[in-house]
């Protein structure tokens, strides 16, 4: 019995470490891209602005 909680406990440690170690590693590439994702919208954002505005301007 005892044996079996510690292969659970050790098993649960692993997970954790790796999770961890693959967030480290990731975390870089999530921000580059939410960023990058973030950065495309504010642009057509703004461009749909100048076609609202432009639409405006011949009505």
């Amino acid at each position: 019995m005892t044996m079996q909680v510690w292969h659970l406990i050790l098993i649960l440690i692993v997970t954790f470490a790796a999770g961890y170690a693959a967030s480290i590693y990731s975390w870089q590439w999530i921000k580059e891209h939410f960023n990058g994702a973030l950065t495309e919208a504010r642009r057509l954002r703004a461009r749909a602005e100048e076609l609202e505005a432009k639409i405006r301007s011949k009505i």
